[in-house]
């Protein structure tokens, strides 16, 4: 289930925002920068049992989208920094658009998206590169 359920929301990813996924997902830091710019990731988070229907078990689970992309760094202001991070931010709230539309891509598994968090922006020095993490809550249910 969680392999189709992140599987559907790369496609969403990638139809919102055009991104390529990345190398690395866990720890995004350690990409190359050549293989930062517009790239995405997808990891499931914490999950509980809600109540759900009798033939089925329900889920609230979060799943956390990562957005990187890199940038030009001037030692006269920071005007590149600022739009590719205004820039994430927007694709944040496309691929949040997105997987609420679709209900992830799944609307005969996914019952609700809920509980949109997008984090402070991190910024990789070395790299010149910006990630952030969009968050949200899949309600989904599974056949017993």
């Amino acid at each position: 289930m969680i392999s189709n359920l992140i599987a559907a929301i790369k496609t969403q990813v990638e139809t919102a925002t055009s991104f390529s996924e990345l190398g690395l997902v866990i720890g995004p830091e350690n990409n190359a920068k050549l293989l930062s710019r517009d790239r995405y990731g997808v990891l499931p988070g914490e999950a509980s049992q809600v109540e759900g229907s009798i033939r089925y078990y329900t889920i609230d689970q979060v799943f956390t989208v990562s957005l990187m992309t890199d940038y030009v760094k001037l030692k006269s202001d920071d005007t590149g920094k600022r739009t590719a991070t205004n820039t994430l931010f927007d694709k944040g709230l496309d691929v949040y658009e997105q997987v609420l539309k679709t209900k992830a891509g799944l609307p005969n598994s996914v019952m609700n998206v809920k509980g949109l968090t997008i984090s402070e922006p991190l910024y990789f020095a070395n790299e010149d590169t910006v990630l952030i993490n969009v968050s949200f809550i899949l309600t989904y249910r599974k056949p017993i």
